[in-house]
């Protein structure tokens, strides 16, 4: 097993946690229906929460380092405080789970005079808000007068019925963000996107988002176009 934590640097857990836990809960709320009694309404999945404990070696050890390529153990630290007030991270945990969280709290010390630092280290998975996604209806685009605005992603005109008469209402897709899905590539993105190859533009945009390597795209990531 490998723990890589990807944000403005990229390190990899020089020695493995005797352990982690994550942790997820579903936001259900009970409510009291006469008739029926006690019913439950589905609510949305809590972000989840992934933390674990081990500490940054002074020196390599076969036994039981991952990599002989260490930083410093104040180094690590340096890197990690910077990528807690920096934003997202990518944190993969081979095998387990690969996903975009943010470092919500890093506690770490010198227990003894060995120059090792211990640490715990507690992510938040990383919703962004519905709010980007939304589409936007152009003020000029609505064409009958007190039409209330359809918010959709459609790009053609939606048609509506009252009172016996058809109304057309345009619809104006506000793409600020792409959201990566399965199967996706930069390539396939750039095509949807700018209606070309050119994925070194949508790359560029988002390098801080994909990280070095243009061909990991994590499913669910916002793309800039």
């Amino acid at each position: 097993m490998d723990i890589w934590i990807k944000g403005t640097r990229r390190i990899r857990i020089p020695v493995l946690p005797s352990s982690y836990s994550v942790s997820s809960q579903e936001n259900d709320t009970v409510v009291n229906v006469i008739g029926l009694g006690e019913v439950v309404l589905r609510g949305q999945r809590s972000l989840q929460e992934v933390s674990f404990s081990s500490f940054f070696p002074r020196r390599y050890d076969a036994s039981y380092c991952q990599t002989s390529s260490l930083r410093s153990p104040r180094e690590y630290c340096d890197i990690i405080e910077s990528m807690k007030r920096s934003g997202p991270v990518k944190l993969t945990i081979s095998g387990i789970l690969n996903g975009r969280y943010r470092i919500t709290e890093f506690t770490h010390g010198e227990p003894d005079g060995t120059g090792d630092i211990e640490y715990t280290l507690t992510l938040r998975e990383y919703r962004a808000p519905s709010a980007q996604q939304s589409s936007v209806v152009a003020a000029s685009s609505v064409e009958t007068s007190g039409e209330k605005p359809i918010t959709d992603t459609l790009a053609d005109s939606t048609d509506a019925t009252e009172g016996g008469e058809t109304r057309t209402t345009k619809m104006v897709a506000s793409a600020k963000q792409y959201v990566v899905k399965a199967g996706d590539c930069v390539s396939s993105i750039a095509r949807r996107l700018y209606g070309d190859n050119n994925w070194q533009q949508l790359y560029e945009k988002n390098k801080d988002v994909i990280g070095s390597n243009p061909v990991e795209l994590t499913e669910g990531t916002y793309l800039t176009p």
